[in-house]
């Protein structure tokens, strides 16, 4: 009894010690590292907004950079004058112009479309349109009540309008046409994709979303917010950003205001104490846990004897000394009844030890596989791959065109040609969404017909729900290239059917031909490749790039992307030809 009291009092008397120097260290710990990581989150917000105010500019400026070169140019001054005092639109006119702004962003991935209008509603516009005389109008009227239409104008996140079709989101910038006497002939107008702003502004602090707003300082108008907040909040931040300060600090949040360096344009980044201070706590709690298990701990060494834990924690020793960590493999010899370990704790911390190990054992396994499916620089190479064979038909279709006086197909055919390079050699993109795959493949189309003329017909079914699911680029070119080229080969008129639907989030892409039934040993080959894909673990990169931009390598490619969410069917179809499958489950 005697002993056990002293005992008692010992791990008494040592745990309100560990408590107090514990509790003593965490305040000092605490109140050292709160300035310490408030100067530092300080430093940080400001490089931060210096870095997304940069990227801001560099994209209006890009916008701003086409506009720019059409409206210097004289011939597009004088083409423009020629085209609005007439009464019928001249195609030579109309072509003049959009070849104009075909050329301003040809090097620019970063623009959707360039289009120009008169004050009656008359346009002109690259890419895909379908826009009324009286939308335009509409248009023109919003912008007079809303807009000084005199000066350059920056229109916020907006559905593509001139695309009735299109579910892409985009910002513009609009300015007016001029005269040599200042007068107003109609505007150009810029588009860029939203998701190029949306990126700019995915910042993220301690694992947590930074909220950034971006005004227009001249009328304080929101321009753009990466998170969805009341009015209340951003009429607020706007009233405290008024005056300019650097940074700036609310009861609960932090306020960095960054200008931009050419457009009336404030971004205000939002860091929340919470958020900033979230580390600093978790470090606090993690001490708090440590100091109560170092009690619990001393308390139970006190009352076990050295020899009750010391043995037990020997025989795990030993065992840890029967193990190859160069290829974590057990000794299976290892006998448990002989080492008579009964103690509950070395029980756990073993098969605590076992879990790790085989954790460990797969963490490397999943290691070596994905420094071997480095794929990224994969799909830059397979992404960027255009067939000499497509380039060399494509021009000679149309140089017959030209020979046989079309100059309008010849026209469409080169636009079409145009577009496919320029959608292929981005390489900064290799994602992209079906609405951007689905016109590629119509200007493929163009430029296939232009050629084969009558003896290919091509039917495109989209359901418009798919339009916004995201895959990687060249997937629909491949497959209906491959229905071509073999189709081709034993009938002179080839009918493709291209259909692409969305059930329960499950993308369906399906390509139907009557041309050439694929052959089973074509079949056993792909499958080769996918599952030389899954199974091995040398050199997956030889594996991929043998696939090419062929149907093969298209499934490797697919297969790499989404993994078991990616299933395909390929086979004959009723018709003598072939049928390509693919099913993309995004649940």
């Amino acid at each position: 009894m005697k002993k056990r009291k002293m005992s008692g009092k010992l791990s008494t008397t040592y745990a309100i010690l560990v408590v107090i120097l514990v509790g003593i260290a965490s305040i000092m710990f605490y109140e050292y590292n709160r300035d310490i990581i408030y100067n530092e989150g300080i430093s940080n917000l400001d490089q931060v907004s210096t870095s997304a105010v940069t990227q801001l500019d560099n994209r209006l400026t890009s916008m701003e950079q086409v506009a720019v070169d059409v409206l210097t140019d004289t011939v597009f001054m004088s083409n423009w004058q020629e085209y609005i005092g007439q009464q019928v639109k001249s195609p030579d006119n109309v072509l003049a112009i959009k070849r104009i702004l075909t050329k301003a962003y040809a090097n620019k991935s970063d623009i959707r479309r360039v289009a120009v209008f008169s004050l009656e509603g008359d346009y002109i516009a690259t890419g895909e349109v379908n826009a009324e005389k009286e939308d335009v109008a509409q248009k023109i009227t919003h912008l007079q009540e809303n807009y000084d239409i005199n000066n350059r104008m920056f229109i916020s996140s907006h559905r593509d309008d001139w695309d009735t079709n299109s579910e892409t989101y985009v910002i513009s910038e609009i300015k007016p046409i001029k005269n040599r006497q200042a007068e107003i002939i109609g505007f150009i107008e810029i588009q860029q994709n939203i998701f190029y702003l949306e990126n700019i502004c995915n910042l993220q602090y301690n694992n947590s979303k930074l909220k950034v707003l971006i005004f227009n300082y001249s009328d304080d108008k929101l321009f753009y917010s990466n998170s969805y907040l009341d009015e209340d909040y951003i009429e607020n931040i706007a009233a405290l950003t008024r005056e300019y300060r650097k940074i700036r600090e609310t009861s609960d949040a932090i306020l960095a205001t960054k200008s931009s360096n050419f457009y009336q344009m404030q971004m205000v980044f939002i860091l929340d104490k919470s958020t900033l201070y979230n580390s600093l706590n978790n470090i606090v709690q993690g001490i708090v846990v440590g100091a109560v298990a170092l009690i619990l701990l001393t308390i139970s060494y006190i009352i076990l004897v050295t020899y009750r834990i010391m043995q037990p924690i020997n025989h795990l020793v030993r065992r840890m000394q029967n193990i190859d960590f160069d290829n974590l493999n057990y000794n299976e010899n290892f006998n448990y009844s002989k080492h008579k370990i009964k103690d509950w704790e070395t029980e756990i911390l073993i098969n605590a030890f076992e879990e790790m190990v085989e954790r460990l054992k797969e963490a490397q396994h999943r290691q070596q596989r994905l420094q071997n499916l480095h794929t990224k620089s994969i799909f830059d190479i397979l992404q960027s791959e255009i067939s000499p064979h497509f380039l060399y038909n494509a021009l000679g279709g149309i140089a017959n065109l030209c020979e046989d006086n079309e100059s309008a197909a010849a026209a469409e055919a080169c636009y079409s040609l145009t577009e496919i390079l320029r959608y292929s050699s981005n390489y900064a993109t290799t994602e992209v969404t079906v609405f951007d795959e689905i016109q590629n493949l119509i200007c493929y189309i163009n430029v296939m017909k232009s050629r084969y003329c009558e003896r290919l017909e091509i039917g495109i079914e989209t359901d418009n729900n798919a339009h916004h699911f995201i895959l990687p680029k060249l997937t629909y070119q491949p497959i209906v290239e491959n229905a071509i080229k073999y189709g081709l080969m034993d009938n002179e008129m080839v009918r493709i059917d291209i259909s692409t639907k969305v059930i329960d989030n499950i993308l369906i892409i399906q390509v139907d031909d009557n041309g050439r039934e694929i052959s089973k040993e074509a079949i056993e080959a792909i499958e080769e490749k996918v599952q030389k894909l899954l199974s091995t673990e040398e050199d997956i990169c030889r594996e991929v790039q043998f696939g090419g931009m062929g149907l093969g390598g298209t499934v490797v490619r697919l297969t790499i992307f989404f993994g078991d969410r990616f299933k395909y069917v390929i086979k004959g179809n009723e018709n003598g030809g072939t049928t390509v499958r693919f099913e993309i489950d995004y649940n």
